[in-house]
């Protein structure tokens, strides 16, 4: 067979070398495919891969309320402000307990009225007791010669009746006296007792109120709610809330993950483009409500567990919302 002699075509058009650009446009959409994908992964897997839950930065919190309805006069702090304890926060005016204060103090004249009486009256008892002891020492030596005249038929039966008569009731009296010297003992010390727990009441409810002067329990921060003179707070409300103690972070995650989080591991918080490093102090034995705060407008209410994360050093602003990651894993853009 023979074989063909290979054609050649020359149509005038210069042919032009494939120039690198192509392959830098590949790479790019290669690169952001990789990032759509792995955006895709993020959220639909990346909370059950690597540790990644919001949080919010909180302190410890003292409630500031009075016992009693009141009417808020003046406010002498603002909200962040650093108080000591002691340092006054506010001034009330409270007639329940101006009245509740006289009520107990009128409580402590009449109980120190009674206890003057049963003094005096323990006083005059002991000289009672011993005439009523004459009395029935003579009342019973008289009934024993009696009883001796009575055997010898000596003595009529209605003479020897009057005298048993007249023994058994000096000795009643005899007895009443010494029944009346107890008991009046008794009540003095009752008195005493009761007299020294309301005068620890009155103190207590004298320094709570303190002139309606209501100063700070602890050291610490104004919280971001104040009353405004004029407000009526009624017992069981708080009026001023005191943050006290060092800024940790609640940081809420979701259950079932593939990743496991102990106490002690050491975490990333981040606000905004702030971070701040910190460890894990307690982890929550339950599910609980995700606050407010940290659901999407279109959220629903979810139950995640919950982390308490104590801060190294800095802090993020009190009740600023923040992103947590594990130390180890907070490069990832999961």
């Amino acid at each position: 067979m023979k074989r063909l002699r290979k054609q050649t075509f020359d149509s005038g058009i210069p042919n032009e070398e494939r120039g690198g650009g192509r392959r830098w446009t590949r790479i790019v959409y290669l690169a952001l495919l990789a990032v759509f994908g792995l955006a895709l992964v993020r959220v639909a897997f990346g909370d059950y891969l690597v540790l990644r839950g919001e949080g919010i930065v909180l302190r410890d919190r003292v409630d500031v309320g009075v016992e009693y309805n009141a009417t808020i006069q003046a406010v002498y702090v603002a909200e962040g402000q650093n108080v000591e304890r002691g340092e006054p926060i506010f001034a009330l005016r409270s007639l329940d307990a101006t009245r509740t204060l006289i009520q107990l103090q009128r409580e402590e004249i009449e109980l120190d009225t009674q206890l003057t009486m049963a003094r005096a009256e323990a006083r005059s008892l002991p000289r009672l007791i011993e005439l009523a002891e004459e009395r029935y020492a003579t009342a019973r030596s008289h009934l024993v010669q009696l009883q001796e005249l009575y055997d010898d038929n000596l003595v009529a039966n209605d003479v020897i009746g009057l005298a048993i008569d007249r023994e058994f009731r000096a000795k009643q009296e005899l007895e009443e006296a010494i029944a009346s010297y107890d008991e009046a003992n008794l009540l003095i010390e009752n008195l005493g007792e009761t007299i020294g727990r309301l005068r620890r009441v009155i103190e207590d409810f004298s320094s709570d109120y303190d002139g309606g002067t209501v100063t700070s329990p602890v050291d610490g921060q104004i919280g971001p709610v104040l009353p405004y003179p004029g407000t009526v707070i009624e017992p069981g409300t708080h009026a001023v809330s005191v943050l006290t103690g060092r800024p940790y972070v609640l940081a809420y995650i979701p259950t079932g993950t593939l990743f496991s989080v102990d106490v002690g591991d050491d975490v990333t918080v981040f606000a905004g483009t702030s971070s701040f490093e910190g460890r894990i102090e307690t982890i929550s034995s339950f599910a609980r409500s995700v606050p407010q705060e940290l659901l999407d407008s279109l959220g629903r209410p979810e139950r995640k567990r919950v982390l308490r994360i104590q801060l190294n050093e800095d802090a993020p602003p009190v009740f600023s919302t923040v992103t947590v990651r594990h130390s180890a894993t907070a490069w990832l853009p999961l």
